[in-house]
C-alpha cells in the first residue's frame, strides 16, 4: 500500500469517527465550567498524595502566585497545582507576622513576567 492510500483510508476513519465524538464534546461544551475560588494573594494547602506514616495529608500553607482557570502556582513549590488538589487556608489572626511580598515585573513580551521576593 502507498502513501496515499493511507493517508485516504486515515480520511475514511476521521470521517467515521468525527461526527460521534462532536456529538459527545457538544454535550460536554453545554454544561457550565465552574471556575475555582482562589485568587492571587490566598493562602492554600497543598495535598500530599503519598503520606508517611503519621504525617499530615496537606502541606503549607502556600501563598498563591499566578492562577489560571484550573491550575495555581504557589510560593515554594516549583510545579503547578491542580485546583482540586489545593484548599483554603484560613486568615491568620490581625497583628501576626506574615510571609514575604511579591513584586511583579512586566516584559516587553506579554507572556513573560519576572517574580520577585520581598522581605517579609
Amino acid at each position: 500500500p502507498s502513501l496515499q492510500a493511507h493517508l485516504q483510508a486515515l480520511q475514511a476513519v476521521q470521517r467515521e469517527v468525527w461526527k460521534p465524538l462532536a456529538a459527545a464534546y457538544q454535550d460536554q461544551q453545554d454544561q457550565p465550567v465552574i471556575p475555582h475560588p482562589f485568587r492571587v494573594g490566598d493562602t492554600v494547602w497543598v495535598r500530599r498524595h503519598q503520606t508517611k506514616n503519621l504525617e499530615p495529608r496537606w502541606k503549607g500553607p502556600y501563598t498563591v502566585l499566578l492562577t489560571t482557570p484550573t491550575a495555581l502556582k504557589v510560593d515554594g513549590i516549583a510545579a503547578w497545582i491542580h485546583a482540586a488538589h489545593v484548599k483554603a487556608a484560613t486568615t491568620p489572626p490581625a497583628g501576626t507576622a506574615s510571609g514575604p511580598t511579591w513584586k511583579v515585573q512586566r516584559s516587553q513580551n506579554p507572556l513573560k513576567i519576572r517574580l520577585t521576593r520581598g522581605a517579609p
